[in-house]
Parts: structure tokens; sequence; C-alpha cells
């Protein structure tokens, strides 16, 4: 009771003291020594589970003792923690005696044991050791087929030397029993060993030093769907490729002859009839003497992994030439966002507005497009996320990063994933600033020729309104003139007479004509008709037939058969003028 009235004695000071009690010191020391212990807690959990499941590990005791250490340092942690506030310097220097004594025992069992336990055979000594035992089995097998006729011999001898005979015939069977049960384990060993190595994926063979393979596993036999019958000898040329196989045995005989390992990837046909293609290593095992007694084959299916490389290849060359092909078009081209950001641009839409790509990248297209266009864009771009449009085509205008404004022909769809989810838009656009310019120069030169046609009919009309009345006293004073002096003349005089009457009778049907052409160029659409050469020939005759008496005229048959539409009545000049 006194010790343990001393051992939890409180008059010291607390080691919060030294702290000067900052949370920041003593909370920041008493956290990590609590996780410090938490953790010293945990590891001996592990050490009695080793102990527990690895029963042949004999040095099990001083896993026990490197857990006692290891609770004593977690424990002084503990005591770190609470000295912070409850001074037991007392019990805290028990425990550290204690952990003191574990630590120097523990050290103490490992610098002697380390030795003994750097001796403990790895799978490749256990492997020599199987060896060397299946060698004293056949040596044991030998010499109790010795001992059985010794024992026939011995039968025979003498009845002074029975006894002893008897006797040692009885040490003998008992090594004999020892060996059959030693011969036991090892054919379980070997059993197992070949169960691992029928049930793993590969096909796995073994051959002598020669190269005859002497046993393949199960999914060898699987695999090819031969039996073992047909894989005797070299039968297991008969899966490989033809124009493949000379290579195959070349570097495998090369292999033989060096002792190197081989490994090869080459194609192997299976029951189905199909190749695949396997990646096969060989290696030599070897005995102690460093003499090549067998060679252990493996071959794995890498069929999938050479078509995901292909796939990989074919992918990456696909990705090159979109790259190629977006970078180097013609045309403005560009990924779009849902929420209107651009995901990838190509140089073409970049200089089309004037931005750097780091600089476009993070514009939506709603803050480039002209405040004009942009309900309608928005609109259809809606209905294609609706999927109530393919595509959508519309001529918008941009605001160039200068401020000029540019019209574009935009071509806009949508890429979805195979979940039909929105993926990204994809926009081309074609600079048609140049083509707008042009229609709009063309409307206004269309508004002046309006503007001139216009003039043209004011002019027609004022112009044949006021030749008309002159020309028609002409007229009647010549036939006035003609009437009451036409015995007076002479015929020279009356020919004249006769051609003034003609001029004004041209002049008069040309004035007809203007009038004509004047409203027929107001409503050129509703007066067009149907008219042939043919007719236009015989109506030219018609009016010029004085002046071509004195001349041969040539039609070719083949025009009088032409017909073109045509406003009819402004025919008439062309053979009238």
């Amino acid at each position: 009771m006194e010790l343990l009235r001393k051992l939890f004695e409180s008059n010291f000071m607390p080691h919060g003291h030294c702290y000067f009690w900052k949370p920041e010191i003593y909370l920041t020391n008493a956290i990590s020594d609590s996780i410090i212990a938490i953790a010293y807690f945990t590891i001996p959990f592990s050490i009695v589970y080793i102990v527990k499941v690895r029963k042949d590990f004999k040095y099990y005791w001083l896993l026990i003792l490197f857990a006692i250490f290891i609770l004593g340092c977690g424990t002084t942690h503990v005591m770190d923690v609470i000295n912070i506030w409850k001074p037991y310097y007392h019990l805290d220097s028990l425990f550290r005696v204690i952990t003191a004594l574990a630590s120097i025992g523990t050290a103490i069992a490992l610098i002697k044991y380390t030795p003994e336990i750097i001796l403990i055979p790895n799978a490749e000594e256990f492997k020599g050791i199987n060896i060397k035992l299946q060698e004293q089995i056949l040596l044991l097998s030998q010499k109790e087929e010795q001992l059985r006729i010794a024992q026939i011999q011995l039968s025979k001898a003498n009845e002074e030397l029975e006894k002893k005979v008897n006797e040692r015939t009885a040490d003998l069977r008992n090594a004999n029993e020892q060996l059959s049960k030693r011969s036991k384990d090892l054919e379980q060993s070997e059993g197992k060993l070949r169960t691992l190595a029928d049930n793993i994926p590969n096909l796995v063979w073994i051959a002598n030093k020669e190269g005859e393979i002497l046993w393949y596993n199960n999914r060898w036999y699987e695999y090819t769907g031969k039996t073992p019958e047909e894989m005797e000898g070299s039968g297991w040329q008969s899966l490989h490729d033809p124009s493949v196989l000379p290579e195959v045995i070349e570097k495998w005989r090369n292999s033989i002859s060096t002792g190197q390992p081989f490994e090869m990837t080459f194609p192997m046909k299976g029951k189905d009839g199909n190749y695949k293609q396997f990646l096969t290593r060989v290696v030599p095992l070897k005995n102690e003497m460093g003499e090549i007694e067998n060679w252990f084959g493996t071959n794995t299916d890498i069929t999938q992994e050479i078509i995901a490389q292909k796939t990989l290849e074919a992918l990456a060359y696909s990705q090159r030439q979109f790259k190629s092909t977006f970078e180097q078009a013609a045309v403005g081209m560009a990924h779009v966002a849902e929420n209107g950001k651009f995901l990838l641009l190509n140089q073409k839409y970049c200089e089309l507005l004037g931005y750097s790509l780091n600089e476009l990248i993070n514009i939506p297209f709603e803050d480039i497009t002209f405040h004009e266009d942009i309900h309608a864009d928005l609109d259809l771009f809606r209905k294609l996320k609706a999927k109530e449009i393919p595509y959508y085509k519309i001529e918008k205008r941009y605001l160039k990063k200068d401020g000029e404004i540019i019209w574009v022909n935009l071509t806009a769809s949508i890429v979805w994933n195979e979940k039909e989810n929105f993926e990204y838009a994809v926009a081309i656009v074609d600079d048609i600033t140049l083509r707008k310019q042009i229609e709009e120069m063309l409307i206004h030169s269309n508004i002046e020729l309006k503007k001139i046609n216009n003039d043209l009919d004011n002019f027609i009309y004022t112009a044949s309104h006021d030749l008309k009345a002159p020309i028609s006293n002409m007229e009647g004073l010549l036939h006035t003139i003609y009437d009451e002096t036409k015995d007076l003349f002479t015929i020279d005089v009356l020919q004249l007479l006769k051609m003034m009457e003609e001029s004004i009778d041209r002049l008069k049907i040309t004035i007809q004509e203007l009038t004509e052409i004047s409203i027929i160029q107001k409503d050129t659409d509703n007066n067009r008709e149907l008219i042939s050469v043919e007719e236009i020939y015989n109506e030219y005759i018609d009016v010029h037939k004085d002046k071509l008496a004195k001349c041969k005229l040539f039609s070719p048959p083949i025009l009088m058969k032409i017909k073109f539409i045509f406003p009819k009545r402004i025919s008439k000049p062309f053979y009238t003028n």
C-alpha cells in the first residue's frame, strides 16, 4: 500500500508548468503522444496475431518480448500525457524502467538469434532440399533392395549370427518405414506443386536437358484440346504457325546448346482452330553443380494486350489525323460545352475574331455574338439540345476583339455520348463578311437603278407627250401640201415627200415603242410571252419589205424553230431600228 501511495503521490509540479501552460505547446505534445501511444498499443495485436497464425515459428517468445517492449513504449507516451496535468512521476519512472528492461532484453535476444533467423531456408533452398531428398530416396531404394538380398543371404548364415542379423534387420525396417514416410511426404508435396501448376492461368511444361518435353499442365491440354499421346515427342510443333515454327525451333535449339533462357512471342493454335499470341519464357533448372537437369517453360496469353496496344496506336493515329484536320481547316472550328464556353478551338477561329487561344477559350460564345443576333442563336441552340432539330445553320454577326463587326455563316450540331447525354457541340464558322458587303452594295445599286428607271420613265413619258403634238402637225401639213400640190411637183419632189412621210411614221412608231418599254419595265414578269424567232423574222420582213426587195435574205431553218420567253412588246425595237 505504501508503494502504491508513493507511485500515485501528487506533490510534484505537473509537467504543464514547463510548457507555461501554453495550449499550442502542451496540447500539441498531448495529442502527438496520444497518437504515438495508440500506434504502439496497436502493434502488439498484430504481433500476437502473427504468433497465433504462424505456429511453426519457434521464436514466438521473441515476438512476445518485442510486444512487451512496444507496450512499454506506448505506456511511457501515455504517462507523458498524464504528467502534463497529474505529476505521477514515480509511476512514470516505473514504466520507463520496465520498458528499458524489455528493450534491453529484446535487443540482446535479437542480437543472439538473428543469425539463426537468417539461416531459415527460403523457397529456393527448400526446392534444393526437395531435390536432394529425391536423390536420397533413390539411394535408399537401392539400399533397400541390397538389404533384401542381404537378408536372404543372412538367413542362410549360421545360427550364431542370426540374432545379430535379426536385430540389424529390425533396425533397417525402422529406417525403411521412416524413409517411406518421408517418401509419402515428398509425394504429397509434389502433388501440391502439380495441383498449383495445373490451376494457374499459364500453360506450363517441363523438358529434360536435351529439350524433350516430359510434362504439361492441365491448362495446356484445355487450351490445345490435345491428348498426352498427341503431345509426345515433337507433338508441340503441330500447334505452331508453320511460317513462324522454323524461327521458334532455331531459337529453342540455340538456348539448349548455350544454356541461356529462351524468350519469344509467337502464335499458338487452340482447340477452336484459332491462333492466339503467347509470350513464352523458358529457364534452365540446374543442380548444385551448376549442370542443367531440366527446362521449365511457361506460355502466357497476351493476345488482348497486343490488341489493346494496336487499338491505342490506331487511336493515337486517329487523334493525330483529327488534330491535323482540325488545325489546318480553312474555316473556324470549335467544341463548345453545354454552358456555352469553348472547350477546343482551332487557330482559324482565333484569327477570325482576333483573340489568342488562351483569351478566347475563357469567353462564352454569347459574349462575342452581336446583341441583335444572340436571341435567334440561343433559341436554335436550345432546340438543338432538346433534340428538336439535328443541326442548324444561321448567319450571324460576331464582335472581334478590336470591336469590328463581321458576318459569319454558323453551322452547329451536338455530339452525344453512349448514354445519349450532351458531350459537346461542334461549331463551324465561315467568314461571309465580304459576301454581305457585296449584297449590301447590290441592294444599294438596285435602289439607284430603280431611281434611274423612274427618272427614265418620267423622261420617256414627257418626251413622248411633248413630241406627239408637233409630229401630228407635221404629218397634217405634209398631207395638205401633198394633196394640194401633187400635180405641180415633179416625180423627184413627190418621192422626197413620200420619204418625209415614212420618216414621220417611223418617228411615231419609236415614240410608241418608248412608251411600251416604260410600261414593260414596270411590270415585266406579267407581260412575258413565248416568242419564236420565226415570228420576229416575219414581222421584220413585213416592216422592211420595201428595203429588202432589192436584196436577198438568208434564213437558217434551224434558227426558225427556236422559241424563248420575252416581253413581246419590247421585241419590236429589234427589228424597227
